[in-house]
């Protein structure tokens, strides 16, 4: 009888580690891919920011290209964005009629702000749009 309870229990062992071994990946995996996934939601969000931001600033009747790009600049800073590029259509804004729409666009590489160093979204960049309206 005791022979037996001893074979159980090394068989239980067993198995816990077998099923450890096939667990562990899986977790890793989930708790890795949920970091990943929160580190892209708040790139998005401080570009969608930085785009309100610069479009405020693009609106307003000072608003000049030099003046927007240092501001976006300012705060892609401090957000820790790196490759980002913000655009403008109209190009030049600093001589537009009130009421002409202004888009601003701001896009960065996802594979400059990752710590994965290889990812599904590496060769994807990340965008974000506002547009707003000239005021006088």
């Amino acid at each position: 009888m005791k022979r037996n309870r001893r074979s159980r229990s090394r068989r239980r062992r067993g198995g816990a580690i077998v099923e450890l071994a096939i667990a562990l990946p899986l977790l890793t995996g989930v708790v890795v891919a949920t970091m990943e996934l929160s580190g892209v939601i708040y790139n998005m969000q401080a570009l969608q920011s930085t785009a309100h931001e610069c479009a405020r600033e693009a609106a307003r009747r000072s608003g000049t290209n030099g003046r927007l790009q240092t501001l976006g600049k300012s705060i892609l800073s401090q957000r820790g964005l790196k490759g980002a590029v913000i655009r403008t259509s109209p190009g030049n804004i600093a001589n537009l009629n009130r009421g002409t729409e202004i888009t601003v666009t701001v896009s960065a590489p996802y594979s400059n702000n990752s710590w994965l160093p290889h990812s599904f979204f590496n060769r994807r960049a990340m965008q974000a749009q506002t547009v707003v309206v000239k005021q006088y």
